[in-house]
């Protein structure tokens, strides 16, 4: 007959919980992001362009050409985000070099 062995777990509470303060503030911190190389399809876009709110994770797919321009594709950010949901305190958006250039 075998004894069951309890595990002994010599963890100590490290003090209490606190509260995380949650600011209801949406569309102030935004990602962005360019998923490119999509079929092409006739007359179709082939590339997407992705904003995600970080609070909400509430997310804008705009669609967009490979080929447009840099200040095209931040006149539809504009278009598609700013004008909703007001200018962002923070951006953080992947290296793309067409994008970088012009912002």
């Amino acid at each position: 007959m075998q004894h069951c062995k309890k595990g002994r777990f010599k963890v100590l509470p490290y003090g209490l919980y606190t509260w995380v303060a949650l600011l209801n503030i949406h569309w102030e911190d935004i990602l962005i992001n360019f998923v490119r190389g999509l079929p092409i399809i006739r007359n179709a876009h082939d590339s997407i362009f992705v904003v995600v709110e970080k609070f909400s994770k509430t997310t804008h797919f705009i669609q967009y050409h490979k080929i447009d321009y840099a200040c095209f594709i931040i006149n539809l950010a504009f278009r598609e985000v700013v004008i909703l949901h007001g200018f962002p305190t923070s951006i953080v958006f992947d290296k793309d070099t067409k994008f970088l250039s012009y912002f």
